[in-house]
């Protein structure tokens, strides 16, 4: 089964379902490195992380409690629907914890609705909440 999902640049993303088996999921059940489960660990013990960065229109950051829960909360929402070979070089984001212990947590996304792993790009589904969040804490 293929499916096409529209970017925001307007380019279709043609996303082959099973081509994996960890494709479909929440993004941090997918995620599964030592860096992604850490920050899971931390937020269910409620050790909220210290900061969070980002690229989004500009680099922002945040030490605010309920802007990093708000941001968390929008990450977790995230679906992994695919992968797809789109990569767009001139829209690169990125989202960055800062966890207690100083260790970071780094999630890259070409596009805003593409999440890339390494060499790997994953189509997302149910993004847009993060974006609403990081978008209302820079026009502050």
């Amino acid at each position: 089964m293929c499916v096409m999902i529209m970017c925001s640049c307007g380019d279709k993303v043609e996303v082959s379902s099973g081509q994996e088996d960890r494709v479909n999921g929440f993004m941090f059940v997918f995620d599964n490195r030592a860096a992604t489960e850490k920050l899971k660990n931390d937020m269910d013990a409620r050790r909220i992380p210290v900061k969070v960065r980002w690229k989004l229109n500009k680099r922002g950051e945040t030490t605010d409690e309920q802007d990093i829960r708000a941001i968390y909360r929008e990450m977790s929402e995230m679906i992994v629907v695919g992968q797809t070979t789109l990569d767009v070089e001139d829209h690169e984001y990125y989202v960055e914890y800062e966890l207690q212990d100083g260790s970071v947590t780094h999630f890259d996304f070409v596009n805003i609705a593409i999440l890339r792993m390494g060499d790997q790009r994953y189509v997302l589904e149910s993004d847009g909440g993060l974006w609403r969040v990081l978008r209302s804490i820079e026009e502050r």
